[in-house]
């Protein structure tokens, strides 16, 4: 299972993979990590989700709570990806930088190729 502090999306397992990918997209996903939550209104049955690394790391009394999405399959990783992409051009704990580096991903790409090109990187 994933470890308590989650799991970068980018990290020793994926490197190779992520070399391909330009600058850009590595900043959409070191912005990310994988965590294991429990639902307790389901028995305390054990969750994979994507949560926003940003937005997770400021006091967690100050916040509703970080950005996270639970995947339901593996299947569907680049939607949520694509979801939590919407999310960090909105974030206000993202820093600025990043915020403009990500939107200038879907602006140059164009949404669908950006789909597209995240679900060929997930397969």
């Amino acid at each position: 299972l994933v470890p308590f502090g989650g799991v970068p999306l980018i990290s020793s397992i994926t490197a190779d993979r992520a070399a391909n990918l330009n600058r850009n997209f590595k900043v959409l996903l070191d912005n990310l990590e994988l965590v294991e939550e429990r639902d307790y209104q389901q028995g305390g049955r054990r969750l994979i989700c994507l949560r926003c690394q940003n937005c997770n790391s400021i006091e967690p009394e100050s916040q509703s709570g970080p950005y996270t999405k639970v995947l339901t399959s593996t299947k569907d990783l680049y939607k949520v990806i694509m979801n939590a992409h919407l999310h960090l051009k909105s974030c206000q704990c993202t820093p600025t930088s990043v915020k403009n580096t990500v939107t200038r991903v879907g602006a140059t790409l164009g949404n669908s190729t950006l789909t597209s090109l995240m679900k060929d990187y997930c397969q």
